[in-house]
């Protein structure tokens, strides 16, 4: 590693520590520590977001997706644009004093479908974002071990610390604000990385004459039925409500302040997309030979001068460590929120009664937080070291969890997600279409595993299967209460 190289990324290295540290000193309720007190700006939450969204895999295997693949990834990927619209129509019509006093996805569920519900809510949430955690810290450790002469290991532990401890100590707080400094890193330099990239392979229409033809299709390509599916799921806003994004919903109580963190990532995914596709092209006419894992690495090493190396992996570096910090705080929230504590969030029937309510259906979500609760913080802090510490641990094994991170997003967003997308949105919502979804979709991705399925089928299956099932449990619903209301009258 030259030393310019190793120099920019102390540097980067050293400055989000402390600012983690100097904006997280200040925290000391709950609301501080959980969803910065719901008083983040749009600017704020939109850079919050990004970071969330763009892990490591957003650019590494994106980028050797691309590689591989070619366009045709990229094109089924600009579905999640339609999360812009969702959330336009989600936030005009649905966003209330619902959500006022929650602070995670649990609650949600414990207020729709009740308490068991919260509860398997908060252990999928938390094996999810630790699996995510794990994810983004075996990237870094492979990354930095092809630059380093220290170990894989060492590098992991080094990165686990790292976050661990801004984190327990400032919470979403110390994270949305080195957001803003990691946000600004991965839009700057990956379009910078793309048009170097472009100018080192003599232009952009030379690297097209010269991609296999095969990679700029789209209907003929021979994954073009994977592809299609893939691209079916990801119109569909569920897989894309992970519990740290669901979290950023929730660190506002201004709907305005929703739309606009969406229409900036509108934009950003766009150009995002552009630069990575570039990057992958440009990749694969420069090493041809080389497998797609390895491409990323092979750019970096060969193809980038000292000091633009440098910047290109702390980009990588601060999309791995943004994506992880933000799993690692709301998986500590689902834990002691969800799981340790029983909140006060009671359960509100959107039709019909029901003994834990009033007869007009006001709950609630009136019944503040106690900022004070020193305890629940407390208790937070340690299980955010807790749950970091066995994250760490896991990624110490290098274990190849992709597969086990595609399934976990594959039940959270259909399982768990769907009925409470249904219920917020004011759909009927008995308890059993919950569980039925949730149960459908697990029952999917076990077969699926069993039978040999793999790749972008599985969620695309589940998400097929948690949708009609949730689609019944709710026809079932109003016709058993239409049958009852006949025979009543």
């Amino acid at each position: 590693m030259i030393n310019l190289d190793l120099l920019i990324i102390i540097s980067y290295i050293i400055s989000i520590f402390f600012i983690g540290l100097y904006y997280g000193k200040n925290t000391k309720t709950i609301l501080d520590y959980t969803v910065a007190n719901k008083k983040s700006n749009k600017i704020v939450l939109s850079l919050t977001l990004i970071a969330t969204v763009f892990g490591a895999g957003s650019i590494v295997g994106d980028a050797a997706k691309v590689s591989s693949d070619g366009i045709i990834f990229i094109v089924s990927m600009t579905s999640a644009l339609s999360m812009t619209a969702y959330v336009h129509f989600f936030a005009d019509k649905f966003f209330d004093s619902r959500f006022d006093n929650m602070i995670s996805a649990g609650d949600l569920s414990r207020y729709f479908y009740g308490r068991k519900a919260e509860q398997i809510t908060a252990i999928f949430g938390i094996l999810i974002s630790s699996t995510s955690i794990g994810g983004q810290l075996t990237a870094v450790g492979h990354l930095f071990s092809n630059f380093f002469e220290n170990s894989y290991d060492k590098i992991v532990i080094l990165s686990s610390l790292l976050i661990i401890i801004y984190v327990s100590i400032g919470g979403v707080k110390s994270i949305a604000m080195i957001s803003i400094v990691q946000s600004a890193i991965i839009l700057s330099v990956i379009p910078i990385i793309a048009m170097w990239l472009v100018n080192k392979c003599g232009g952009i229409s030379n690297v097209i004459i010269n991609t296999n033809p095969q990679k700029l299709a789209i209907l003929t390509h021979s994954k073009f039925k994977e592809y299609s599916f893939l691209f079916f799921c990801s119109w569909l806003p569920f897989l894309w409500l992970q519990p740290s994004v669901i979290q950023r919903f929730l660190m506002t109580k201004n709907k305005n302040n929703i739309k606009s963190m969406y229409n900036i990532m509108f934009f950003v995914r766009i150009c995002f997309s552009i630069a990575i596709t570039i990057t992958g092209l440009c990749s694969s006419y420069l090493f041809p030979d080389i497998n797609s894992k390895n491409i990323i690495s092979a750019v970096i090493k060969e193809s980038l001068p000292i000091g633009l190396r440098g910047l290109f992996i702390i980009a990588v570096l601060s999309a791995s460590i943004s994506t992880a910090d933000s799993a690692l705080n709301a998986a500590s929230i689902l834990l002691v929120r969800n799981i340790i504590h029983r909140n006060k969030i009671k359960k509100y029937n959107n039709h019909g009664t029901n003994d834990e309510i009033n007869e007009n259906h006001q709950i609630n979500t009136k019944e503040k937080i106690n900022e004070n609760d020193i305890r629940s913080l407390i208790l937070m802090r340690l299980f955010t070291i807790i749950i970091g510490s066995i994250a760490m641990f896991i990624s110490l094994y290098d274990l190849d969890i992709i597969e086990l991170m595609l399934i976990g997003f594959s039940v959270w967003g259909s399982g768990i997600i769907i009925p409470i997308v249904g219920a917020t949105i004011k759909m009927p919502n008995p308890t059993y279409s919950f569980y039925i979804p949730s149960i459908t979709t697990l029952s999917v991705c076990i077969l699926s595993q069993l039978i040999g399925i793999r790749g972008f089928y599985i969620p695309s299956y589940t998400v097929i299967s948690g949708l009609i099932s949730y689609i019944l449990c709710i026809f079932y619903y109003k016709i058993s209460n239409s049958i009852k209301k006949n025979k009543f009258n």
